[in-house]
């Protein structure tokens, strides 16, 4: 009875000074989890979680819309790999730099078509996106280079930014790139036939206005023969919250200013324009009502100038996807721009 009394004391002992050396001893750290050991899979479930987390914490946005801003933040950063790949690849066309203002901004590219392939009779005018606020044409040069390896002499053009510099600024600084580069053009043996306006996101918004508001480029209108528009606010009503509210106050500056920087005040279905809208069914910065609202507007009775086309799968900035690998959606925009040049 002694000898299992002492051993049981002797095995408390031991125990306790286990303990003792265990909370001596530094802890050994928890081995890391690197990003290439999680899976993407694994990555959107753990995000799918925290969405749930964040709905039933009242932070106001449902899963869905939490996924598509997940999904967003995965396509813009994949899309930024891609573009830098594409930018920095040799390119067997030549591109020109033209400035027409004192702003690092102001300036524009022209890419003729390449020798190898027949020349079309538009050229493409197009806006690159940035939420009005970053962003510069260099960054798009593999949109210009589309465009050219397919026959159309394109320009791309820059802008000054918000919030140092609100609307106008933006929209006269797109009509000066335009009319830059058609003088280049021009005086390079390259006459301006019909022009194809084009732009992604914020671009859309300025090109869209450059076809429809009579205040501004009166002289080249009649030239304007198509309008682009890829995932662009082009409805301010529809624009009123979230993001998107936050990007157009520092666009705009001043609320005075809303109604004549939007788009669907000015879009009328008697300007032969024809037009394609182009928006991500899963867009969470521009409701892709904006597009169908502007193409309803322009097809009225029997005019029908206006096709719009939603993708279930994409998002904002992946729309940008179609210049950088041959798609479905890349054959959509082919088609309608060899269609508008024939007209």
């Amino acid at each position: 009875m002694t000898k299992k009394t002492s051993t049981t004391k002797d095995s408390l002992r031991l125990v306790s000074e286990d303990k003792q050396q265990a909370k001596n001893e530094p802890r050994k750290a928890k081995p890391i989890i690197r990003g290439s050991q999680l899976s993407r899979r694994g990555f959107l479930k753990i995000l799918s979680a925290v969405g749930v987390t964040a709905v039933i914490a009242g932070w106001g946005i449902s899963r869905t819309k939490l996924m598509w801003q997940i999904g967003e933040f995965l396509a813009l950063a994949s899309l930024g790999g891609k573009a830098q790949k594409a930018n920095n690849k040799a390119y067997a066309g030549s591109e020109v730099k033209l400035t027409f203002g004192d702003d690092p901004q102001q300036y524009a590219l022209v890419f003729p078509p390449l020798g190898t392939v027949p020349r079309r009779d538009s050229i493409v005018f197009f806006e690159y996106g940035g939420g009005w606020n970053m962003g510069n044409p260099a960054q798009y040069r593999f949109v210009g280079r589309f465009f050219a390896g397919i026959g159309f002499p394109t320009i791309l053009g820059g802008y000054r930014l918000a919030p140092s510099y609100h609307f106008p600024a933006q929209l006269e600084d797109a009509s000066m790139g335009l009319q830059v580069g058609m003088d280049y053009l021009m005086k390079n043996d390259a006459p301006v036939k019909r022009i194809i306006l084009g732009g992604h996101s914020a671009g859309a918004q300025l090109v869209s206005l450059l076809a429809y508001d009579p205040k501004i480029m009166a002289a080249e209108r009649p030239l304007v023969s198509g309008l682009v528009s890829m995932s662009g606010p082009l409805d301010f009503s529809l624009c009123q919250f979230g993001q998107i509210r936050s990007l157009l106050d520092a666009y705009l500056g001043d609320l005075s200013n809303w109604e004549d920087a939007d788009p669907i005040a000015y879009a009328n279905p008697d300007i032969p324009i024809s037009v394609l809208c182009l928006h991500g069914a899963k867009d969470p910065l521009v409701d892709p009502e904006n597009s169908r609202s502007f193409v309803n507007k322009l097809n009225k009775g029997s005019i029908h100038r206006a096709e719009l086309q939603i993708f279930p799968n994409r998002y904002h900035s992946d729309m940008l996807d179609m210049f950088l690998e041959m798609s479905a959606e890349t054959k959509i925009l082919t088609d309608w721009l060899a269609n508008v040049d024939k007209v």
